[in-house]
């Protein structure tokens, strides 16, 4: 310490070597998202990242659209050299081969972030369905407070359970209806952003009661949201309709 030494400040190795050239943007990422990952797939898809696999892709992917791009420029700047100028017909299957590179590239992407960030997916419906008892089967543990009173939930309770490698964030949430309770408008305001920000809604009715005119408003109110069939099909995010109560006389109507 008295010669100038000091603890290394967070990440700062990992700083350092991208700064020297020993490790690429998306190699420095991916120390961040091995560090991060909540699943084994994540921290093999981490891994792969940070062995450079990403990058390969990108640089593959650069040298094809540069070896149009060098066609083209040869033609425009070197015309007293007698270099042809490139028909359509030779540049297209070169212009294929990057297209396909970047759309991997971009579906990678998107898987990647599955893995990294998971699913936000809101258990959502009117009071006393069963969405708390649905939270605990999901994480097979105790984690919300589930009793036969309707209103039990007053705020979200949300964890993260394994889905084949991908995190699924579940939130559970205080039944959605009409009160005049001040505490219970602000669970089910709290209910509402939670939809909102989903990426999937579990819609939950109660198998052993006809759906009632609550349900179908929670239904619309998601629809409104951008979820299900009778949402924009650009912008519609998945809604899984879940049947709760098997254990009891179904009485629901599953056609709706």
């Amino acid at each position: 310490l008295a010669q100038g030494a000091r603890l290394a400040n967070p990440g700062e190795f990992t700083l350092r070597a991208f700064l020297n050239g020993r490790l690429g943007l998306a190699q420095a990422e991916a120390v961040m998202d091995l560090i991060g990952a909540q699943t084994e797939a994540g921290q093999r898809l981490a891994m792969q990242q940070l062995q450079g696999r990403v990058s390969s892709q990108v640089q593959e992917a650069r040298h094809a659209i540069l070896a149009v791009v060098a066609r083209i420029e040869a033609s425009i700047d070197f015309p007293e050299d007698d270099v042809p100028t490139p028909l359509p017909a030779e540049l297209m299957p070169m212009v294929a081969i990057a297209q396909q590179q970047v759309d991997a590239l971009l579906a990678g992407s998107e898987q990647g972030r599955l893995y990294r960030q998971g699913l936000r997916t809101a258990i959502i419906g009117r009071p006393n369905v069963g969405k708390s008892s649905l939270l605990n089967a999901l994480l097979r543990s105790e984690r919300a407070i589930v009793t036969p009173v309707a209103g039990t939930t007053r705020d979200t309770v949300e964890e993260v359970a394994n889905l084949r490698g991908i995190p699924l964030h579940l939130i559970d949430t205080a039944g959605i209806t009409p009160s005049s309770d001040p505490v219970e408008q602000i669970g089910v305001q709290r209910s509402r952003a939670a939809a909102e920000s989903a990426d999937i809604v579990l819609l939950v009715y109660d198998g052993s009661e006809k759906l009632t005119e609550q349900d179908r408003l929670v239904s619309d109110e998601l629809r409104m949201m951008g979820f299900g069939s009778g949402a924009s099909a650009s912008t519609s995010r998945p809604v899984i309709v879940v049947i709760n109560k098997a254990d009891r006389e179904q009485l629901v109507e599953h056609e709706a």
